[in-house]
């Protein structure tokens, strides 16, 4: 992995100003339901629109997006394309934090030093030629930042205010933690044999806003919030994912870093099974052990998958596997034995090659795909 690798070729432009809330929804149908157009999960954790108006409201999204990562951050410039014209990467970098300042988790403080974190982060910002035009950043957060549950309900009220508080009744006691300290997102899809599935993400408050402090210190405005996996599926999406063959089986996305195990599949193009579990040993000091720790999930989550979600090897389409930070250690074989699919790599310059990606890293474009997803993934 490089650590500070850079590509600045270009430059960006202002964006609007933020509108911030507490529980954003998502247009019915606009996000993964059949015939919606193209799918982002999930929605993110601190904009509210009303659905009806969210289409002509919602201010753009920056092209401008960190990841947090355990021991490092990663800044990602995108420029949109002129007239439809494919984006530019017009900035990459990586920053090291030192050890202990960042610890992803549910409920602790995350942050033990907010003001080094911000520091480096301002550091990075100030090698831009075009810092003082950019007032607004998106945040991809690590997995283990928030909870995602998925719910099937057979009817929800038309009342969007009846619907969120159905739902929030649904949740209390399925996190813990009370969901007045929450901040919770939720994505409704309509299902082919009747009622809904509805996506909810819940972090709480005090933890999203650590996030938030480390930017707002830059006096950047947090744009959106959002997990790693989600935007790493974003980011296959525009890659160029063959829709037939999402419609036609089960795409399943792979996503460990971080001491962290995701894997996040897709059925038809709407969300069936979701499971983030921390990983019991260090991948650098006890690779062998992290090993088994991931073979160990794999196994649980492929039993769950076929004994449950009516899963089997030959509906799985497309295996996508990220591994970000230090990670090293072979993983191909451990999926084909449990999923019975040959992982592909998430290896943004050979998906999508974009200009300003042929000199940086390959290392750092995969840890960065989350940040690809959450700008131009969006704008797809």
């Amino acid at each position: 992995m490089v650590d500070d690798t850079k590509n600045t070729p270009g430059a960006g432009s202002p964006v609007p100003r933020r509108t911030v809330g507490k529980v954003p929804d998502v247009e019915r149908g606009a996000a993964g339901a059949p015939g919606g157009g193209r799918k982002t999960f999930l929605p993110e954790l601190n904009l509210e629109l009303p659905p009806w108006v969210a289409r002509y409201l919602r201010p753009s999204l920056p092209g401008l997006a960190v990841i947090f990562q355990k021991d490092a951050l990663v800044l990602v410039h995108m420029v949109r394309g002129i007239r439809g014209a494919a984006p530019t990467l017009a900035h990459i970098s990586q920053h090291k934090l030192p050890e202990g300042t960042l610890t992803p988790g549910l409920s602790e403080p995350n942050f033990s030093a907010p003001a080094e974190a911000s520091a480096r982060l301002g550091r990075a910002l100030d090698a831009l030629p075009n810092r003082r035009k950019l007032n607004r950043i998106s945040i991809v957060l690590p997995d283990a930042c928030a909870r995602m549950i998925l719910l099937d309900l057979k009817e929800i009220p038309k009342s969007r205010g009846q619907a969120d508080q159905m739902i929030r009744w649904q949740m209390r006691k399925r996190v813990p933690f009370k969901l007045d300290d929450a901040r919770l997102s939720m994505q409704r899809f309509p299902l082919a044999g009747g009622g809904e599935r509805v996506a909810v993400v819940l972090g709480l408050e005090r933890i999203l806003a650590q996030y938030e402090q480390v930017v707002s210190a830059l006096d950047l405005k947090p744009g959106l919030l959002d997990l790693a996996t989600m935007n790493m599926a974003n980011f296959c999406s525009m890659a160029g994912q063959d829709q037939a063959e999402a419609d036609a089986g089960d795409v399943v996305f792979l996503n460990i870093a971080d001491e962290e195990f995701s894997i996040f599949i897709l059925r038809r193009g709407v969300p069936l099974f979701y499971r983030s579990r921390p990983l019991l040993h260090d991948a650098v000091r006890q690779p062998g052990e992290c090993l088994s720790d991931v073979r160990r999930e794999l196994i649980t989550s492929s039993a769950y998958y076929r004994d449950r979600l009516g899963g089997a090897e030959e509906r799985i389409r497309r295996v996508w596997l990220r591994v970000a930070g230090q990670t090293s250690f072979p993983l191909d074989e451990a999926v084909k034995a449990t999923l019975g699919t040959v992982p592909q790599r998430v290896e943004p310059q050979r998906l999508l090659p974009l200009e300003g990606m042929a000199a940086v890293d390959a290392g750092l474009l995969e840890l960065a795909a989350p940040a690809l997803g959450i700008t131009a993934g969006r704008w797809s």
